[in-house]
């Protein structure tokens, strides 16, 4: 039954983060400067694609202890991406975990390619990835496209 009520919980914040995260402003950084904040941390270098990660509605999920055998824990992070340019483009999303005690975990082995058409938006998530909650815990995320700035993201769990 806890293990029912857990699952429950997460499904709750879900939604809250969906209800507050979510809409489809013109306003992608969540600074309301969104030209000059978001423009210089994601711009696309190449062609004529202009891939931006979507702050205000991209968030990760961490939800703490969920294997007790183990004590293990799972991130799973959500992403939205806008292709603001006249071309189809590619990038590759690196996920970034900050724990509490100062390590961070920015494998390229977490990492997923997207192709994003041109004027589209791409809505997408990772796979769970497990760490070990019984050591640490996760106190915030960011999402790296390409080799540029990272961007940080809200976090729930």
């Amino acid at each position: 039954m806890g293990l029912l009520k857990s699952a429950g919980a997460i499904f709750i914040l879900i939604v809250v983060a969906v209800a507050i995260f979510g809409g489809d402003d013109d306003d992608d950084s969540g600074s309301g400067e969104p030209a000059a904040a978001e423009a210089a941390a994601v711009e696309t270098p190449s062609g004529g694609a202009d891939i931006v990660l979507v702050k205000k509605q991209s968030w990760c999920l961490a939800t703490g202890i969920d294997d007790l055998y183990t004590g293990d824990g799972h991130v799973t992070f959500y992403l939205t991406l806008r292709n603001r340019g006249t071309e189809a483009g590619e990038v590759t999303v690196t996920p970034i975990r900050y724990y509490d005690d100062g390590n961070d975990n920015r494998s390229p082995l977490d990492a997923v390619t997207v192709d994003v058409a041109a004027g589209e938006v791409w809505k997408g998530r990772t796979s769970a990835m497990k760490y070990k909650a019984h050591e640490h815990e996760i106190v915030s995320c960011a999402a790296q496209i390409d080799s540029r700035p990272e961007v940080e993201i809200s976090m729930i769990g």
